[in-house]
């Protein structure tokens, strides 16, 4: 699935058209290509890595949305692996307590020293390897597909339409329920107006129909 922001269509008369891409462009193969060479160049390396190097690689292009979509499109058929052999999140916790309260009752520390007080004040095992290990951007690429650069091309095109697809029923969902939402508003009482404050009831109606959009 391709994000909002990666989709690219023209809009003609209301609906939205998806501007595919040519299989045989070999302005578009030639990118294709990179970016599989990128992906696969990155294997057993950290993901935060290849997905700067795809970022260095699509400021080149006018259009920033067709790199990255095809980057997209080749990072869900990947394989990563995360660190979770650790309680990360309970030891981040821990590990910033024991920082703030360091800071407060030692004077300057060089920073080696400071980063191994603060481990063993806070009770957790030393490690090399970043406290942020069990996020997206520390996950390493296990594997990439074997796709040619046409293979990529046509599957980006079937994604970016199944993308406009459900994005256009996500929007009808949630358009629906902002008009029930102020239809139910405009029949209810003043009392419970009264009874309810503003802030509230707007929360529902932006807040609370966004996170549903955001879910779907």
């Amino acid at each position: 699935m391709l994000t909002r922001d990666l989709l690219r269509f023209r809009n003609l008369s209301g609906y939205a058209r998806p501007a595919f891409l040519e299989e045989t462009d070999r302005k578009t193969l030639d990118l294709a290509a990179e970016l599989l060479e990128t992906w696969r160049v990155g294997v057993e390396s950290f993901r935060k890595e290849t997905e700067d190097a795809v970022n260095a690689l699509s400021a080149r292009w006018t259009d920033m949305k067709l790199p990255k979509g095809l980057s997209k499109v080749i990072a869900v058929a990947s394989r990563f692996t995360g660190d979770d052999s650790a309680s990360y999140p309970e030891d981040r916790a821990k590990l910033f307590l024991a920082s703030a309260e360091l800071l407060k009752s030692s004077g300057p520390l060089a920073p080696e020293t400071f980063r191994q007080t603060v481990f063993q004040r806070a009770g957790v095992m030393f490690r090399e390897n970043p406290i942020y290990a069990d996020l997206p951007d520390y996950e390493k690429i296990v594997s990439v597909p074997e796709w040619t650069p046409q293979e990529l091309v046509t599957r980006y095109n079937c994604v970016l339409a199944q993308s406009l697809l459900l994005t256009r029923v996500s929007n009808n969902t949630v358009r629906a329920m902002r008009v029930e939402l102020f239809d139910k508003i405009q029949t209810l009482p003043l009392t419970y107006f009264d009874k309810h404050p503003r802030g509230e009831m707007m929360s529902r109606l932006t807040n609370d129909i966004d996170n549903v959009s955001n879910m779907l």
